[in-house]
C-alpha cells in the first residue's frame, strides 16, 4: 500500500507536484524518460488558459480534475471530473479555465515523458504496428453520480479496468474490494478518511497491488460522510 497525499493548496506550485513515485518531468538532455512497473502519482496545476496540445502516453492512466474548470478535447471539465485513457491513446487539448485547472494523474507504471501529436506521429504509429492494445478514452463527470454504502460501478471490463464510488458514513467503515486487473487507486473524493491511522483528506489517494490485502477505511471521528473512487487499471502484462 502507498499513500499519496493531497499537498496543502498553498504549497502546490504551478506544473507538476510529485506525489508518488518520480518526477513525470523529462530529464534535462532526452526526449523521455523512466518507464517502469512502479506506481506514480503527481497534482498538476495550470495557470489560467494554460493549453496542453493532444498528446499520448506509453501508459495507461487516470486524471481526476479537482479545481477549477476548462476542457479536455470536447468535453466541459471541472471538479469530481474522472479522465481514463489506455497507453498510446491520443488525448487533449487539455485548456484550463480563466480560474486556472488543477488534476491528480495516477498510473500503475512510471512514465516520464509526453509525446505531442502531429510531432510524434510516426513514433505513434510505429508503437501501434507492435502492440495489440484497447484505444479508450473515458470521461465521467462524478457530480451527478450517487455515493452509497455499497459499490456503484460505472465502468467493470473483461481486461480488469474498474471504475467505482461508494461512500463510507460516520461511525462506519468499508473494506476495499479485492484488487486485480494492473492494481488501483482509491481516490477521496469528498470529506476525509482514516487509514492505518493516517488522515486523507479529498485530492489524497491510497495505492493498493494486486491481491495485496486491502485496509479498513473509516472516517475521522466528527467527520461527515466521505465520497471514494476505485480506479483500478487493465491488466497489460507488460508495456
Amino acid at each position: 500500500m502507498l499513500l499519496a497525499v493531497a499537498p496543502p493548496s498553498e504549497e502546490a506550485t504551478l506544473g507538476s507536484n510529485p506525489m508518488v513515485g518520480p518526477s513525470p518531468k523529462v530529464p534535462s538532455g532526452s526526449s523521455a524518460g523512466l518507464l517502469e512497473h512502479s506506481p506514480q502519482a503527481f497534482l498538476v496545476r495550470n495557470a489560467p488558459d494554460r493549453r496542453t496540445n493532444v498528446h499520448y502516453h506509453p501508459v495507461d492512466q487516470f486524471q481526476v480534475f479537482v479545481n477549477g474548470s476548462g476542457r479536455i478535447g470536447r468535453h466541459a471539465i471541472q471538479s469530481q471530473f474522472i479522465h481514463y485513457v489506455d497507453h498510446y491513446q491520443p488525448y487533449g487539448p487539455i485548456i484550463a479555465g480563466s480560474e486556472g485547472l488543477s488534476y491528480l494523474t495516477l498510473r500503475a507504471w512510471s512514465d516520464c515523458g509526453i509525446w505531442y501529436l502531429p510531432e510524434s506521429k510516426g513514433a505513434l504509429a510505429a508503437a501501434a504496428a507492435d502492440r495489440s492494445s484497447q484505444k479508450r478514452n473515458l470521461s465521467f463527470d462524478l457530480g451527478g453520480v450517487t455515493f452509497s454504502s455499497q459499490w456503484n460501478w460505472l465502468a467493470d471490463e473483461d481486461d480488469g479496468l474498474r471504475i467505482g464510488v461508494c461512500e463510507v458514513g460516520p461511525g462506519s467503515v468499508v473494506s476495499l474490494p479485492t484488487i486485480s486487473g494492473d492494481g488501483a487507486w482509491v481516490l477521496v473524493v469528498t470529506g476525509a478518511i482514516s487509514v492505518s491511522d493516517v488522515a486523507l483528506s479529498s485530492g489524497s489517494a491510497i495505492y493498493l497491488g494486486i491481491r495485496e490485502d486491502a485496509p479498513i477505511v473509516s472516517v475521522p471521528p466528527g467527520g461527515g460522510a466521505a465520497g471514494l473512487a476505485l480506479l483500478q487499471f487493465p491488466k497489460v502484462g507488460s508495456i
